[in-house]
């Protein structure tokens, strides 16, 4: 694993590239937008700030969705809804009003610091 430092990029760099054209792990490489991609992976594997970054930025996403999730949850959690278009409705109506609570907990939060 890089992240171990048992081997390096250039080591797994030059294992793929000397591979035939056909092998599949070596396909992608031909592509520019596949290249950045694998340049990305291996700078995720061993860049510990860009892994916290990450997983904080996913984490953030994650309380964002739970609060969408919890936000219709009245009459003990239970839709009253008969249609699957009433149901998106509420699900769409959700968006604003979490982002509603979290821009006044940030005005909140701001006016104290």
């Amino acid at each position: 694993m890089i992240t171990l430092k048992n081997t390096t990029q250039s080591i797994i760099i030059g294992k793929l590239s000397s591979y035939a054209r056909k092998n599949a792990p070596k396909k992608p490489c031909g592509n520019s937008k596949t290249f950045f991609r694998i340049i990305y992976i291996l700078r995720y594997a061993d860049d510990m700030l860009l892994r916290q970054n990450v997983q904080r930025a996913l984490y953030r996403c994650g309380a964002y969705h739970q609060l969408c999730r919890a936000i219709p949850h009245e009459n003990s959690g239970k839709f009253r809804v008969d249609t699957e278009g009433e149901q998106q409705n509420w699900s769409e109506c959700s968006r604003p009003i979490a982002n509603a609570a979290i821009f006044y907990n940030s005005c909140l939060l701001s006016k104290l610091l």
